[in-house]
C-alpha cells in the first residue's frame, strides 16, 4: 500500500510528460494497458501530466488517491474535487448491497455511489454562481484558464 501510495503521489505532485514504460510503471499496469486506456495521443509516445492523471483516475478508486494524497491535496487537486463526508438513507436492503458489490469489487461503497454520478460542463457551469470552483474541480486535471473559459476538457472515450 505505501508503494502504491507513493506512485499516486509521484503522478499528481509532478507536473510533467511521461514516457509510455514510466507510465506504465507508476500505474503498476503494463504498456499495452497504458496504450489501449490513452485518452490522446497528442504528444506521441509521451503522455502529458493530464492524460496521467486521467489514467490514474481509472487505475484506481478515488478514495484510493484521496487516501494517498491525504493533507496534501490543498496543494494537488481542486477543493472540490476532495472527497466530503456524505450521509444517507437508504433502505436496508440496498445498503446490503451496496456493501457486498463493493466487497466483490475490491473497492469502498463511496466509489460505488461515485461512479453513478454524473455532472455535464453545463450543470457544472450553472453551480458555478453558487459554489465557486465548480467548473475548476469538474475541468481536473486541465487547468480551464489556460484554455480558455468555454473550453471542454472531459473525454468521453471507452
Amino acid at each position: 500500500m505505501a508503494r502504491q501510495h507513493k506512485r499516486i503521489r509521484s503522478i499528481f505532485h509532478n507536473r510533467r510528460q511521461f514516457t509510455r514504460a514510466n507510465a506504465a510503471r507508476l500505474l503498476d499496469k503494463t504498456v499495452d494497458w497504458v496504450d489501449k486506456s490513452r485518452f490522446s495521443r497528442e504528444n506521441g509516445e509521451l503522455l502529458s501530466w493530464e492524460e496521467m492523471i486521467l489514467l490514474a483516475e481509472l487505475r484506481w478508486p478515488i478514495t484510493e488517491i484521496d487516501r494517498a494524497l491525504g493533507s496534501e491535496q490543498a496543494s494537488t487537486v481542486p477543493a472540490l474535487w476532495r472527497l466530503v463526508e456524505l450521509s444517507v438513507r437508504v433502505p436496508a436492503f440496498k445498503a446490503i448491497a451496496l456493501e457486498l458489490q463493493a466487497q466483490r469489487q475490491r473497492v469502498e461503497p463511496s466509489d460505488l455511489i461515485l461512479w453513478g454520478i454524473d455532472v455535464s460542463f453545463d450543470e457544472a457551469e450553472e453551480l458555478e454562481a453558487r459554489h465557486p470552483g465548480m467548473v475548476d474541480a469538474w475541468s481536473f486535471p486541465y487547468d480551464r484558464r489556460r484554455r480558455g473559459a468555454g473550453w471542454v476538457s472531459r473525454c468521453t472515450e471507452e
